[in-house]
């Protein structure tokens, strides 16, 4: 009996033996936690892009968004299906001021093919402690809606031209901290992978 006993202690033994000296042997302690490392997009490079579109426009002195040079890495999201064409951005020092913005201030956007966009702005709130939301109306003689989303120095916004039947967006690279704009198809647009959420530091 007392073999029997003792054979069964150590097949229940056996296993949390062997687990701890995995642990050992690969350098962990059994009762530190796995950490694991944060998950980002891999860019790719600008050649890799295929028939996606550059878009190459000039913006007015008052324009929120202003376009610049476009980095040899990408965002990987550029090739998707969806996307019709893309440029990177810069944010305007004189006319960004998500914080100090009101309601019926107004906003300008310029856009590719000489689209200017005045809007104006319906609200304007901070949601937690450095993240402002903002979502104006687009004025006369366009349709749509503008909203942005200000995480520290990281930024997102949805720019739909109803009118126009076109639908633009803003959206943060981690690949190297800049911004890019892009046109998304509207028949596709649900297809398209979600921006990674901005992260309050």
């Amino acid at each position: 009996m007392k073999n029997i006993v003792t054979l069964c202690i150590s097949l229940l033994l056996f296993p949390l033996l062997i687990a701890c000296d995995n642990n050992l042997l690969s350098g962990t302690d059994p009762d530190t936690p796995e950490v694991k490392e944060p998950i980002r997009g891999e860019g790719i490079d600008l050649s890799e892009l295929g028939t996606t579109e550059i878009f190459e426009y000039a913006a007015q002195a008052n324009s929120l968004f202003l376009p610049t040079e476009i980095p040899a890495v990408v965002s990987e999201n550029l090739v998707h299906e969806s996307v019709i064409g893309f440029t990177y951005l810069e944010f305007n020092d004189t006319a960004w001021n998500l914080d100090g913005l009101q309601m019926n201030d107004q906003i300008s956007l310029d856009l590719p093919d000489d689209i200017r966009i005045e809007a104006t702005v319906l609200r304007q709130q901070e949601t937690l402690p450095s993240v402002t939301a903002v979502t104006a109306q687009l004025n006369d003689p366009h349709e749509g809606t503008v909203t942005l989303t200000q995480v520290g120095q990281k930024t997102i916004s949805d720019i739909k031209l109803e009118s126009e039947n076109r639908h633009f967006q803003v959206r943060y690279d981690p690949n190297d901290g800049s911004h890019y704009l892009m046109e998304i198809d509207p028949a596709q647009s649900a297809t398209l992978p979600g921006a990674q959420p901005l992260r309050v530091e």
